[in-house]
């Protein structure tokens, strides 16, 4: 039979914010850092990644590609005790939204 090359694949070639980076925030991070749960211990309300104006400003800081990718000093985010990363296709959809400018579309 023909083999079914669909899949695994991760479409990258359009990235929005709305369509495929909220989603994601909504799905992985929120339950933690979302408006009513801020649970990250920074002062004035912790981090509330629903807002795009948060996840903006953590992508352009470079913030949210150390946690994903668990670098240097950076939280390993999502922090799961077995270490484990968000799904690789949810990470290269993130980077290719901060390479655009991480924009609000």
């Amino acid at each position: 039979g023909a083999s079914n090359n669909g899949c695994n694949t991760c479409d990258t070639t359009v990235v929005t914010y709305n369509a495929h980076i909220k989603p994601i925030f909504q799905n992985k991070c929120t339950g933690c850092h979302g408006g009513n749960n801020p649970n990250d211990g920074l002062p004035a309300g912790g981090l509330d990644l629903t807002q795009w104006s948060t996840c903006n400003s953590i992508a352009l800081t470079n913030a949210l590609e150390g946690s994903i990718k668990h670098l240097g000093s950076y939280s390993d985010m999502p922090p799961y005790p077995d270490g484990s990363y968000l799904p690789a296709c949810d990470i290269l959809k993130l980077m290719k939204w901060k390479r655009e400018g991480a924009p609000n579309n």
